[in-house]
């Protein structure tokens, strides 16, 4: 089984390979070094001869190390991956990339004779060069083991790889090279310079030092190492306890010795499973056990525990599962569920406690346990470029299927989770709904008996959640068991056939869900709003007088009714006790003969309003508490004094943004590990260089060929070293700006009203900083070390480098326009530069003819390093080997004082040594022709550089804000307008929007995207209006691939519009002028946070971005952070911060600075119902006190409701409804629907007779198993009180006064506030269990709509949201 598994595992490594364009990077970096060993003799080849090795590892450790931090790793091992099959599978394949780039070095080196020296020919030193990748890749792998970050893992490696490479300076020193023990000590502890340093010791590169090393000594070194670094690996990746997985003990391997644990191992998977009256035990406060007869057990769990260092995250708690059931594992963000679901899977290591499956303890039987697991992630854990059924094939490999049975598996799988329709499409373009239903497939395939499903509906629409309910319902009747986590309520009450609920990582309840409602629900909501005229699409509202008349009568009638703060504008909810039942009848009454304007909605409370009831008391007792101010326990916004600086409108001061923009940096930098690491580390290769080239100041040192003086090698060297850690250094510069567009930061900054000189000059002034810090400890340590050379020019070499500075950090910003992903800035930009921009122009550079000064000055303009490395191999030549070309040679008939005068004022030239002299010109000199030869041109050169790159980069910065406000390609919409069907309301919208006298503050009319996926036109959006005034939100709905997410794009600048108007108060908004976007907010669908900024950090920044600062700004923040109840959290991390603190967060980031125009792309999505109606709580607040105007989108019809004005309902980029909620509702919708249960079918026959001749306009709508009937209700003349009264009276019947055949008696609990009634009432004469009336709901008409919802995937994901230019 091993052996197929390295095999699955290379050919899904070699595809994405292949398709990832990594297989014409690979040879880059050997390519380069080999061509300038073959064509050069220069000090720094021995140096080349690793880094083509370093820059691939370099890879292999970041890739490995990724793997780890995305559980990509741990995923595939539980779902049947061997640990040996992975590890092997992973070395064999960078084996296979290494031997590949080690050919591009060995082409050119060995076909030039480079390699050909008399103790050995190029065949025994390229079988050598092959046979060093063992060292480095075995090493590479043995290091990944110690980290879970790869971007750290890979800035550590790569100074401990050039260490440990740059050792055989160590080995060719004087006292070391005669010394046969020392030079195999050296060697054994650092094996990656036993290469090297046996080809000195054999003459290579005119190396004619006594050294006492063979190739045969290397080869013993090389495999004695290579042997120990895999076998290392091996062990610490089983024992090495990182952030994820599990591990093992360090004596593990003494387990083989033991057969008693041999024998455990082989316990049949159903022999333990099946128990009869098993005791259903667990740690839950409230517990409601259950019948275990004929129940298998499946998954049992034993005093669980996991502790963050003195935090517990998951507190001793114990349940156990059964097949054929769905668990259902609820909490609030941060309750400890998602770390249970982790150690379940083997994705963390637990504290303490057991954990077995089927019998099998999880830690001592991993191999066998993981075939039982299927796992599907909150994360889609998904690789872009393999397609939907190779990564159904790959899974269903690891678990043990082959040939016609996966095929039959995978097409079963695909059939199973509606994705048929997506066969042969790569996940990379596959739409959100899609992938979740992939990574269910996934997890489902190879006969998975325990399947997690860690929130799969998450960031999905109605219509995509409603799909995947029905798959996990069908996978429920295959004798599996199913761990749902959610935030999804209403899924819950449909799928679970039990619910845990954690709190503060402790176990609260468990039980069904009725018990759980019937213990914790409160009891009704009735909400009260204002009725609509059937053709009045704008929102109605109750005025403030009317609101408290109703709060007033409500209160009187039924005393203990609570209001609640989470009505919708101009509605009133209130919260109605069970208790309360007995007089809903006269409250109705009461409504209906003193309000007859108000329309009277009554839903019994469902599981989400039991679960928030939970959350906000956090504790069971505290619900005992009476809440005294008849008011819910929610932000009390009244006990809170608002400043006037929260009243101001946004300002822009351009000290204040670049003040935040440099801060910005400051803090990211200094509290970023990785960050800071890219600093020091090139700080020690500096320092580094200094002392190699201290040690290679030797009078017994025979030097290369030309080379007369040792202090020119030494400063030579000296000068490489410096440009490989400035190349070093400047990769965290250039990975910035990529970081900030990768995960939209700088979306997020410029929409919020970020200029483009402040940024980069912010980013400028502290990069200027740090590099003049690094710059000014090398000062202060070359004295130290005592390098003359250095002290000596030392003038020349800090004019030299402090303009060089200027100048890389242009050339960094003006690279970082070429990446997408930091990824590759890590991986590629050093070696880019020092391989490319440096080696390869430098070895042009000397090769070029004498003739080809032109060319030679344009190597010297686009590279910066080279500059650099010519300015100071200038200075060592002209001081150290011979006259300084370009000044005049002293003529004969001239003094050397008429010379002097004559050589141009400030060149560095060569003193001739004794007056009257006439020198020839060294050979060196025809490589630096003309002015080329000149100290001073070198310096112009990198100041015009340093200009060109800093001005470039802001310039096509600002080019790219400036694409065209509309397609180039002009698209002719008329025909589509024409076969367009448009709602009257939406034409009614469109008309009152292109009206001049419209004057709401956005205002978007006939707007219009087109793109064009593989040439072909798609329109995305077509032909919609519509405007939001001051006090209104407008709700943009739709599935999945509808335009809601374009048009919110285009409003914001992200993307260019192709036809069409969008203005925000007043102002057309176009690509670059940002100064539109100074009053705007945004909160984008993602968490657009640094995550090494505090809460008051990012609070502070985006406040100073608005014009806030000295006491308002504090007043601000402050006043934010209480109202959002942040307090807890003011100085924590935003990367530390749980998932609904990160979306208040990005709701109060959108709100400081008093923005008027308001922008949230699904706000609450992925947080937990009690962060969800506190946000929306928090909204409402913000808009009374702004009378902002606000455009949401949103995936939560509840969100909708409860905050929208006005919704417009998307589909196929079409606005197929616009109106308020109740509009919408009254016009699409069929009224009120009645579900009626009764005692048995006679019962139900006579409820149905009875209501269709007692109500108006009442009629059938469904059946279910003849006990319960659907009803529908039409709006006309609804009587909210009478249809009560009717049902209230119909209930009360007696079923000897209808005609039935017989009696059945019924058991039934009636609910209450506090706890459960145990006292079980028998009524053997009721007609009716139970009945239900409820408004037609806005989701089921966004169903009704969203069922028109047709476009595949690749026009709905190829979206270009700028013109870039993309490389990696």
């Amino acid at each position: 089984m091993i052996t197929e598994q390295i095999i699955i595992v290379l050919l899904k490594n070699f595809k994405i390979y292949f398709r990832s364009k990594e297989i014409f990077i690979d040879p880059l970096p050997a390519l380069i070094c080999g061509l300038i060993t073959a064509y050069t003799t220069m000090v720094l080849n021995p140096i080349l001869v690793s880094f083509p090795f370093i820059s691939l590892t370099r890879n292999l450790v970041y890739t490995i190390v990724s793997e780890k931090e995305e559980r990509q790793k741990e995923i595939q091992k539980i779902m049947g991956l061997e640990t040996a099959s992975y590890n092997m599978s992973w070395m064999i394949f960078y084996y296979i990339r290494g031997f590949y780039s080690a050919v591009f070095y060995l082409i050119p080196t060995a076909a030039t004779g480079a390699l050909t020296v008399d103790s050995f020919d190029w065949i025994q030193a390229s079988i050598m060069y092959f046979f060093n990748i063992a060292i480095h890749i075995n090493f590479a792998f043995f290091f990944s083991t110690f980290f879970s970050r790869p971007r750290i893992a890979s800035e550590i490696y790569l100074l401990v790889s050039l260490a440990f490479s740059l050792m055989f300076f160590v080995g060719e020193g004087n006292s070391t090279s005669t010394d046969t023990s020392s030079l195999w000590a050296l060697t054994f502890f650092f094996p990656q310079s036993a290469l090297v340093l046996s080809w000195l010791a054999a003459g290579w590169q005119g190396y004619n030092n006594l050294l006492y090393f063979t190739l045969g000594d290397a080869f013993i070194v090389i495999t004695i190492m290579s042997v120990f670094y895999f076998i290392a690996y091996l062990y610490c990746d089983q024992v090495i306890k990182t952030e994820f997985g599990t591990h093992k003990h360090p004596l593990f391997f003494l387990d083989f010795f033991k057969k008693d644990i041999r024998k455990l191992s082989k316990v049949d998977s159903h022999e333990q499973s099946e128990f009869i009256d098993y005791e259903d035990n667990s740690s839950a406060q409230y517990h409601e056990k259950m019948n275990t007869r004929n129940q298998k057990i499946s998954v049992q769990i034993k005093n669980l525990t996991k502790s963050f260092g003195k935090f517990l995250a998951v507190d001793n708690i114990s349940f156990t599962l059964f097949e054929k059931q769905i668990f259902c594992l609820l909490g609030h963000n941060g309750a400890g569920k998602t770390t249970t679901i982790s150690m379940l899977t083997g994705l963390l290591e637990k504290t303490s406690g057991n954990i077995s499956y089927y019998g099998k303890d999880l830690n001592k039987s991993f191999e066998d346990v993981r075939q039982y697991i299927g796992l599907c992630t909150q994360k889609d854990s998904v690789y872009e470029q393999l397609t939907i059924e190779e990564h159904l094939r790959y899974m269903g490999q690891l678990k043990g299927k082959f040939f016609e049975e996966l095929e039959d598996d995978v097409k079963h799988t695909i059939d199973k989770c509606a994705l048929i329709n997506q066969v042969g499409k790569k996940a990379g373009i596959l739409s959100g709904g899609n992938k979740r239903k992939l990574s269910m497939a996934m997890s489902i395939i190879g006969g998975s008996k325990v399947i997690f499903l860690d929130e799969p509906s998450s960031g999905l629409d109605s219509l995509s959640r409603i799909q995947i309910r029905e798959i996990i319902n069908e996978i429920r009747d295959t004798e599996r068991t199913i761990i749902l986590t959610t935030h999804h309520l209403e899924e819950v009450e449909e799928l679970a056939d039990r619910t845990a609920i954690m709190s503060k990582g402790k176990l609260l309840i468990l039980g069904s869900n009725d018990y759980i409602k019937k213990n914790f629900s409160t009891g009704y909501h009735l909400t009260l709003s204002k009725k609509s005229k059937p053709d009045e699409i704008s929102a109605v509202f109750l005025n403030e007088e009317e609101q408290q008349q109703l709060k007033q009568l409500v209160i009187n009638t039924i005393p203990d009714s609570k209001y609640n703060p989470q009505s919708a504008k101009g509605t009133v909810l209130m919260n109605l006790s069970f208790e309360a039942k007995n007089e809903l009848l006269n409250l109705f009454k009461l409504l209906e003969e003193k309000h007859p304007e108000v329309q009277i909605t009554l839903e019994v409370n469902n599981l989400e309003d039991a679960f928030v009831n939970i959350g906000m008391d956090q504790e069971i007792k505290e619900r005992e508490e009476e809440n005294k101010n008849n008011q819910e326990k929610y932000t009390d916004f009244e006990s809170i004094k608002v400043p006037e600086s929260v009243k101001k409108h946004p300002v822009f001061i351009f000290s204040n943004q670049l003040l935040a923009l440099f801060l910005r940096r400051v803090i990211v930098s200094m509290k970023s590990a990785s960050m800071i690491f890219t600093f020091i580390f090139p700080l020690l290769i500096q320092i580094g260089g200094v002392i190699l080239s201290k040690q290679l100041y030797d009078p017994k040192l025979t030097l290369p060929k030309d080379i007369n003086n040792n202090k020119f090698l030494m400063l030579n060297t000296d000068a490489s070293f410096q440009i490989l850690s400035y190349t070093l250094t400047i990769t965290g510069i250039a990975a910035s700006p990529v970081i900030d567009k990768e995960y939209r930061l700088r979306y997020a900054l410029t929409v919020m009203g970020c200029r483009n000189i402040p940024y980069w000059l912010g980013s400028f002034i502290f990069d200027v900083l740090i590099m003049f810090s690094m710059f000014g400890i090398f000062l202060i340590c070359v004295p130290i070390i005592g390098l003359n050379v250095l002290t000596e020019n030392l003038g020349e070499i800090s004019l030299t480098l402090i303009i060089s500075i200027f100048n890389y950090i242009g050339f960094s910003y003006l690279f970082s326009f070429l990446y997408s992903k930091s990824k590759w800035v890590y991986i590629t930009y050093p070696f880019i530069n020092f391989f490319i921009f440096y080696a390869a122009f430098f070895a042009g550079f000397l090769l070029l003819p004498e003739k080809y000064v032109a060319v030679k000055y344009l190597l010297n303009i686009l590279s910066p390093f080279l500059s650099t490395s010519n300015a100071i191999g200038i200075l060592a030549y002209s001081k150290y080997q011979g006259k300084l070309p370009n000044c005049d040679p002293q003529r004969a008939d001239e003094t050397y004082k008429q010379w002097k005068d004559r050589v141009q004022p400030g060149q560095l030239c060569f003193q001739p040594q004794y007056d009257g002299e006439v020198q020839d010109d060294p050979d060196w000199m025809k490589i630096y022709p003309g002015s080329l030869g000149n100290y001073q041109t070198y310096i112009y050169i990198l100041i015009v550089q340093g200009i060109i790159f800093l001005g470039l980069s802001i310039f096509i910065d600002y080019l790219a804000q400036q694409l065209p406000n509309k397609s180039m390609k002009g698209e002719d919409y008329s025909e589509i307008e024409k076969d367009q069907q448009i709602a009257e309301e939406v034409y009614q919208e469109d008309q009152r929007v292109a009206d001049h006298n419209c004057k709401d503050k956005i205002k978007v009319s006939k707007l219009y995207k087109t793109y064009y996926p593989d040439g072909k036109p798609f329109t995305a959006i077509s032909n919609n209006s519509f405007g939001v005034d001051s006090g209104e939100v407008m709700g943009l709905l739709g599935p999945n691939g509808a335009g809601k997410s374009t048009t919110f794009n285009i409003i914001t600048s992200l993307i260019t519009k192709s036809s069409g108007s969008v203005q925000l108060k007043g102002v057309e908004v176009k690509s670059g002028q940002l100064d539109v976007y100074q009053d705007v907010g945004i909160c984008p669908q993602f968490d657009s946070l640094y995550e090494n900024l505090t809460v008051e950090d990012h609070l502070k920044l985006f406040g100073r971005m608005k014009g806030l600062k000295g006491e308002e700004l504090k007043e601000c923040v402050d006043y934010f952070i209480n109202v959002m109840q942040l307090k807890d959290y003011r100085s924590r991390k935003a990367g530390n911060l749980s998932g609904g603190n990160k979306r208040k967060l990005c709701v109060t980031i959108a709100l400081i600075g008093g923005p008027d125009l308001q922008f949230f792309d699904e706000p609450s999505s992925g947080v937990d119902p009690i962060a969800r109606r506190f946000l929306w709580n928090t909204l409402k607040q913000s808009l009374k006190l702004r009378n902002s105007s606000i455009v949401l989108t949103t995936h939560s019809m509840q969100e909708a409701e409860s905050l929208c004005s006005k919704i417009g309902i998307l589909v196929n980029g079409k606005f197929q409804c616009l109106g308020s909620p109740n509009f919408l509702k009254k016009k699409y919708g069929d009224g009120y629907r009645l579900v009626v249960k009764c005692k048995n079918e006679d019962c139900a026959s006579f409820i149905e007779s009875q209501l269709l001749s007692k109500i108006d306009n009442c009629k059938v709508s469904n059946k279910f198993d003849g006990k319960q009937i659907g009803f529908s209700i039409q709006y006309q003349n609804f009587s909210f009180y009478k249809t009560y009264m009717i049902l209230n009276e119909l209930q009360q019947m007696k079923i000897q006064d209808i005609p039935v055949q017989q009696n059945h008696q019924v058991v039934i609990e009636i609910p209450s506030s506090n706890k459960v009634n145990k006292k079980n009432i028998t009524q053997n004469s009721m007609v009716i269990d139970s009945y239900q009336l409820t408004e037609m709901t806005l989701e089921q008409i966004f169903i009704h709509f969203s069922q028109q919802q047709k476009r595949s995937d690749e026009e709905n994901e190829k979206k270009i949201k700028r013109k870039r230019f993309l490389c990696f």
